[in-house]
């Protein structure tokens, strides 16, 4: 039966939006664009999805795009260019180094089991050792996407491993007792849920893990991070992992520094398909916009006259012209559009 309690948003001393100026390589970007939307994933919806962030970047008319990362109610701050697959982030994003918290998940479980006075031996066995047992145990498939959805799961089946069983088990009674110390962050009412301990206790996680990387972004060159990705960030900055360990030495947190491989290799753009492809989407995007501008008017981000044109020009600019004095509409539902604003 789902509960009848309202969501609530609680203040937990964290800032709602982030953002950072990502320089991206438009040329890249064109290219993808002018490629089959097959190339850029397996489902139409991804399809459609990644299609249309690159459009946005296109249509941006710049290198340098200011990228807001919002905070959803689970704690977690979220942007479009997260649901790019690895390997066209990697590509578009121009001379980058990638950043990442080692073994993020069981290392803040880590550091807040030791905070709060928690069994953690097995825990600490597992964050010191990770490959040596996914090493040992490659034939039963003990990896890491095995050990994170096992401390996602409220109930997980055990294997036939017992060291590895410890391990999630005091993993799983930790967040017990954690979900309770920190139910303040806990900003939804998950009782419906399938793994409601393990989504009660990911948003804890989620606080934390920011908190982390936030807290290292802030020591940092601001003007050369790229992009925040959970777990890690992307910089233009050349960063010893040395500095990284010293900064989140209090979390007991360690840095690595990750490859950022594409399959992807810039080839011919074909402009002439982009512009017609980027024509139909700005089209699309801004009827839907002006079509809703009146009935959305009163909803706070569109309270004034500045946010209204900051959102529609990137779109009316691709499909009004100025040429010898004139303007020029260059497709007539729009201009039927804009006779009626």
């Amino acid at each position: 039966m789902k509960s009848n309690s309202k969501k609530k948003i609680i203040d937990n001393n964290m800032t709602n939006e982030i953002n950072f100026n990502v320089k991206l390589n438009l040329d890249k970007i064109k290219y993808l664009y002018s490629l089959p939307v097959e190339e850029l994933a397996d489902t139409k919806e991804k399809q459609i999805q990644r299609q249309n962030i690159l459009a946005e970047y296109i249509a941006n008319g710049s290198s340098t795009v200011k990228i807001n990362y919002i905070k959803k109610s689970n704690n977690r701050f979220y942007n479009s260019i997260q649901y790019l697959k690895g390997d066209i982030r990697n590509f578009i994003l121009q001379d980058c180094y990638d950043y990442d918290l080692k073994s993020s998940t069981y290392s803040v479980m880590l550091y807040l089991s030791k905070k709060n006075k928690l069994p953690y031996d097995y825990i600490e066995y597992f964050v010191n050792n990770k490959d040596m047992l996914y090493e040992k145990y490659e034939l039963l498939e003990i990896n890491k996407d095995y050990m994170n959805s096992k401390c996602n799961q409220d109930n997980p089946y055990q294997c036939k491993v017992e060291e590895i069983n410890n391990i999630i088990n005091q993993f799983n009674s930790n967040k017990k007792k954690l979900i309770t110390i920190y139910k303040d962050l806990i900003n939804d009412n998950l009782d419906d849920k399938k793994n409601p301990i393990s989504s009660q206790y990911c948003h804890i996680y989620f606080y934390f893990e920011a908190k982390i990387i936030l807290e290292t972004i802030s020591h940092l060159d601001r003007d050369k991070i790229m992009t925040y990705m959970f777990d890690g960030f992307n910089s233009s900055q050349e960063i010893s992992v040395d500095k990284l360990n010293k900064i989140t030495k209090s979390y007991g947190v360690k840095w690595s520094i990750k490859p950022m491989p594409t399959k992807f290799v810039l080839g011919n753009i074909d402009n002439d398909l982009v512009e017609k492809k980027l024509n139909d989407y700005v089209v699309c995007k801004n009827k839907k916009y002006m079509t809703n501008l009146y009935s959305d008017f009163y909803q706070k981000e569109y309270k004034n006259a500045y946010v209204i044109a900051d959102n529609a020009t990137k779109y009316l600019k691709h499909t009004i012209k100025y040429c010898g004095g004139c303007w020029y509409v260059l497709e007539d539902n729009l201009q039927i559009m804009q006779q009626n604003i």
